[in-house]
């Protein structure tokens, strides 16, 4: 191997590395490279999405666990877990509004950020799915078992650090099945249905008014 090949090898290897830890916090990028959440759905690890045709105010995240026995003690760690990282990531890029979301497809040129196909991403709400990887699926949904619980949270109130994770959750919109396959979808990558949003969207306003209601009171105590 010559030397021009040794240095081009060493700068690969360096340059992937770089590439594979860009998740290290904090960062201001919400997704994992220009895959597509479908495809990081079925990987098993934590990964960051953004749809923003289907789900343009929602950010979402899954936190992946490997739980052999399930419980409730086991599934609030894991929700606070996923808080605490998702925090650790975003407040920063949060507060400055800093954030952004991959363009998939091409549908928001006017909003790229210096020609790129980045957006400025403002989530208005945040979705935390819980993934139990010790779950297999079955032939009809591989997903369902293992995707075990999901909220909805406001985003301003996940990066408020001065907010428990327990006191947000309670004030949550909660779905035990969060996510379906549509077995004929209009596109490839709409494939997977985050069922929690839709079902979130359904009851929009109720469930808004009902988290003020409950958000209020906290602060008044």
């Amino acid at each position: 191997m010559s030397r021009f090949s040794r240095i081009f090898l060493i700068t690969l290897i360096v340059t992937t590395g770089c590439v594979n830890s860009f998740s290290a916090s904090p960062r201001d990028f919400w997704g994992e490279g220009a895959e597509s959440g479908s495809a990081n759905l079925r990987s098993g690890r934590n990964f960051y999405t953004a749809d923003l045709d289907r789900y343009p105010s929602f950010g979402i995240f899954i936190h992946s666990i490997a739980a052999k026995k399930y419980s409730a003690e086991v599934e609030m760690d894991a929700l606070t877990a996923g808080l605490q990282r998702c925090r650790a990531d975003f407040s920063l890029a949060s507060n400055s509004d800093s954030l952004r979301a991959y363009d998939t497809l091409w549908t928001h040129k006017d909003q790229w950020i210096s020609q790129t196909r980045f957006v400025r991403f403002r989530p208005k709400w945040v979705v935390i799915i819980i993934r139990n990887t010790e779950h297999g699926g079955d032939a009809n949904d591989p997903l369902q078992p293992d995707l075990t619980v999901g909220y909805v949270l406001p985003a301003t109130d996940v990066f408020d650090s001065t907010i428990t994770p327990e006191d947000l959750l309670k004030r949550g919109f909660r779905d035990d099945h969060p996510v379906h396959r549509d077995p004929h979808p209009t596109f490839p990558g709409y494939r997977d249905v985050y069922s929690i949003i839709e079902r979130f969207r359904a009851r929009n306003t109720d469930v808004v008014e009902e988290y003020l209601k409950k958000a209020a009171q906290e602060r008044q105590r």
